[in-house]
């Protein structure tokens, strides 16, 4: 499901639900990579500059485990964040087997522009419904999301689907799940392999 500019409002009635999150996933995204189109960093960048917001050390183990990628991926998206000077990376001192990373000031100031821009499509979001939400309406809503987002996750590891065999593994809040929607439409799940 790709997004229409001539998508009208009762077209929305014959959404299931996985229609429905790809149109909101597209719609954020596009609305994502037209913004941080200015800030010189890719798509692909974005979820490494908000896990290491937080200001902590992360080793690149607890990168790829939180957002549920390979540690080769990781590797690489890190040595284009450090070429580009937005992260600094040093031997663990408890480990030196292991690098920990961390924002430098240049990519401290980009992780918050777009932590900004996340949460300005969300108030626009909101304001495009015409409701008056309280922030109560609003955490309920959002707990329904996180509920139904976990609830589908589990169901892809209840299923022991291996995204790996896939080449993607979307992160569940996150992540992307590349160029299509629901990762590729040819790919056959198959069973995980111990």
């Amino acid at each position: 499901m790709y997004l229409n500019q001539k998508f009208k409002e009762e077209d929305f009635n014959n959404l299931s639900m996985p229609e429905l999150i790809s149109v909101m996933n597209n719609s954020y995204r596009h609305y994502l990579i037209h913004n941080v189109s200015q800030l010189n960093i890719t798509p692909g960048q974005i979820s490494f500059l908000l896990q290491l917001e937080n200001g902590k050390n992360t080793s690149q183990d607890e990168l790829a485990k939180n957002l549920f990628l390979s540690h080769g991926t990781v590797a690489k998206a890190l040595r284009k964040l450090d070429d580009n000077g937005l992260i600094q990376r040093k031997v663990a001192e408890n480990n030196r087997r292991k690098y920990e990373v961390c924002l430098t000031k240049k990519g401290q100031d980009i992780a918050s522009k777009v932590k900004n821009i996340d949460q300005e499509w969300e108030a626009m979001v909101y304001e495009h419904l015409n409701l008056d939400l309280s922030d109560d309406e609003k955490e309920n809503f959002m707990n329904v999301l996180r509920i139904l987002a976990k609830g589908s996750f589990d169901v892809i590891k209840d299923e022991k689907i291996n995204f790996k065999e896939h080449g993607h593994m979307p992160h569940p809040f996150r992540g992307s799940f590349g160029k299509h929607p629901f990762g590729s439409p040819h790919c056959k799940s198959k069973p995980y392999k111990k």
